[in-house]
C-alpha cells in the first residue's frame, strides 16, 4: 500500500524492493500497484497484472489483500508472498 492506512509501511517495503532490484537489475523486475490496503483494489490490481506474460509471482502487503486475491491466484497457479 502506497496510500491508505498503512502507507508508511508500504512505502518502506517498496524502498527495500527497489534497493534489491538495483543490485540485480537483470534478474529482478518489480511492478508496483497501489491497493491502498483495500481488498477490492488489491483484486483489481491483481487482475490487471495477471495478464502480463512475465508475471512470475505476486507480493502482497496485508492479510485482507492476500485473502482477496488468493482464490484467483490459486486458480491461475500464480505464487503469492503475503507480508502480514
Amino acid at each position: 500500500a502506497q496510500s491508505g492506512a498503512i502507507a508508511e509501511a508500504g512505502q518502506a517495503i517498496w524502498k527495500g524492493i527497489a534497493l534489491a532490484e538495483s543490485h540485480h537489475p537483470k534478474k529482478l523486475q518489480f511492478v508496483l500497484e497501489d491497493d491502498a490496503y483495500s481488498p477490492p483494489k488489491a483484486l483489481s490490481a491483481f487482475q490487471k497484472l495477471r495478464g502480463t506474460p512475465e508475471l512470475r509471482g505476486v507480493i502482497v502487503f496485508g492479510s485482507p489483500s492476500a485473502i482477496a486475491i488468493a482464490p484467483e491466484a490459486e486458480r491461475r497457479k500464480i505464487p503469492v508472498i503475503a507480508i502480514a
